[in-house]
């Protein structure tokens, strides 16, 4: 997945244009990103990136930086799985 497909994710969780966001993006620091948005992101980036979401999650993809470090990390079969929001 792309990085653009990954802010186009959370852009679309958030109810946001995605050039609002920036790799420093996260909880309490982007208009929409509150706790009801960070909910919101979780359960995109579980329906999106087949992860479980759990307490270590929920602390873990507090930022965009995080998002997007873990995708890049995820390996290249997996990223093909991954559809983005249309």
């Amino acid at each position: 997945m792309s990085s653009p497909d990954v802010y186009r994710l959370v852009a679309e969780a958030l109810e946001c244009a995605p050039q609002t966001l920036t790799q420093d993006s996260g909880l309490g620091s982007h208009p929409q990103w509150d706790s009801f948005g960070h909910l919101r992101v979780m359960l995109v980036l579980e329906q999106h990136l087949g992860i479980e979401i759990n307490d270590a999650t929920i602390l873990q993809f507090e930022t965009m930086q995080s998002i997007l470090a873990y995708c890049s990390a995820l390996p290249a079969a997996q990223q093909e799985k991954i559809t983005p929001m249309s």
